[in-house]
Formats: structure tokens, C-alpha cells, sequence
């Protein structure tokens, strides 16, 4: 007995659909939107977290904790926008194609905060894409 030739007689009357899916993790339209996103929720995040960290440890100083969570937004985030190449056509189109004032303003607060904790070489990469952005919206 063949069971090769059995499930040949199955093979045909069978209408299977198959799913494909995209990764899209990979694309610079998805490292702008995580950027903007991861940034543009940050609040939400801090009080979250701040709120865990009171019950569990009534006697730390929230600052410290506001600060740790401002880290890790941040620098988080960076890790999506500094995947951008202006100097690709295709990341360039994205940047302009993905202008509006939320990711405008992420790239502000970005560079804010970096400015602050004086890591100027991230501001100085974020910069050309605000500039672009903003030559985008006017």
C-alpha cells in the first residue's frame, strides 16, 4: 500500500487558503510610527509606571523614577528613528510621506530630552529629519 497515492486522492478536493504575512518590522514607515508612538504615549507610560512603583515602594523618591521611565522612552525610541537613512530615496519619501505635527512634535520632545542629558550627537541625527519634516508641512 502506497500512502502517498491515498493522499493523492484527497489533494484536489481539498480548498485550503492560505495566509501570507508581511513583516513589516523592517520598513522605515514602521520605525517612524514606533518612533512617534513610543514618544507620543510616553505620558500615559510615566504615570503607569509611577503608580506601580508607589505601592510597591512608598518611600522612593518619584523623581528618579520619573527619570528612569523618560530614559527608557527615549531611548527606545531612538533605537526606531536612527534605523533612517536621509540619504536613501525610499527612507526620504517615508519622512516626508509620514509628516504631520505628532511626529514633528516627537522629534521636538526627542531632542529636547537628548539636549538636556547633553547627548548631542542624537540630536544632531535627529535634526535633518525635523528639518525635513518641517519643509514637508509648510
Amino acid at each position: 500500500m502506497d500512502i502517498d497515492k491515498i493522499f493523492d486522492l484527497f489533494e484536489d478536493n481539498i480548498n485550503v487558503k492560505k495566509q501570507v504575512y508581511k513583516d513589516i518590522s523592517e520598513h522605515p514607515s514602521f520605525w517612524v510610527g514606533m518612533f512617534t508612538k513610543i514618544i507620543m504615549n510616553h505620558s500615559n507610560f510615566n504615570l503607569a509606571h509611577i503608580s506601580v512603583f508607589k505601592a510597591a515602594f512608598p518611600n522612593m523618591d518619584m523623581n528618579d523614577v520619573i527619570n528612569a521611565g523618560e530614559y527608557l522612552i527615549y531611548t527606545r525610541s531612538y533605537v526606531f528613528i536612527n534605523r533612517l537613512d536621509i540619504n536613501d530615496d525610499i527612507h526620504l519619501q517615508t519622512i516626508k510621506d509620514k509628516a504631520s505635527l505628532e511626529f514633528l512634535t516627537a522629534l521636538k520632545l526627542s531632542m529636547s530630552y537628548f539636549e538636556e542629558n547633553e547627548e548631542y550627537e542624537k540630536c544632531a541625527f535627529i535634526l535633518p529629519i525635523k528639518d525635513i519634516v518641517e519643509q514637508s508641512l509648510s
